[in-house]
């Protein structure tokens, strides 16, 4: 993130609202008292939008994120449906009139837990197979 970037942020609570980043910390940090497996975060402050947004927030943690790129039209399927192949690359499994077969696919844009993809014989509207 840089400042000026437009930036989604998600308040305690549930709620969200926008803004644009006006200055990124330069140094990640482990909050304290988290233990070994917190995420290191990086202090970002964001001008927003809409300020009535946060209510009587004065300081929080927040979730912020930024969109980069922007993918219209493509076919996505969920990131987990992606399988390894030995040979390299990666295939879906797909089910089609009560049969499943592996179709090679390359992969694009992950974003949301969804990965663009794209592959000879894959169509809109087939069934993907996904591991529980």
């Amino acid at each position: 993130m840089r400042a000026g970037d437009r930036v989604d942020l998600e308040l305690p609570g549930g709620r969200t609202t926008t803004g644009r980043v006006t200055s990124v910390g330069k140094v990640a940090s482990v909050p304290a008292g988290d233990g070994g497996d917190a995420t290191p975060t990086v202090e970002l402050v964001v001008s927003l939008d809409d300020p009535e947004a946060t209510g009587r927030l004065d300081q929080a943690p927040v979730e912020a994120s930024i969109t980069t790129e922007v993918r219209k039209g493509v076919l996505a399927v969920p990131v987990n449906a992606l399988l390894a192949l030995a040979e390299g690359g990666y295939a879906v499994e797909v089910e089609r009139d009560g049969r499943r077969q592996l179709v090679g696919i390359e992969t694009g844009l992950f974003a949301d837990g969804q990965v663009e993809v794209d592959g000879e014989g894959l169509r809109a509207g087939d069934q993907v197979v996904v591991p529980l």
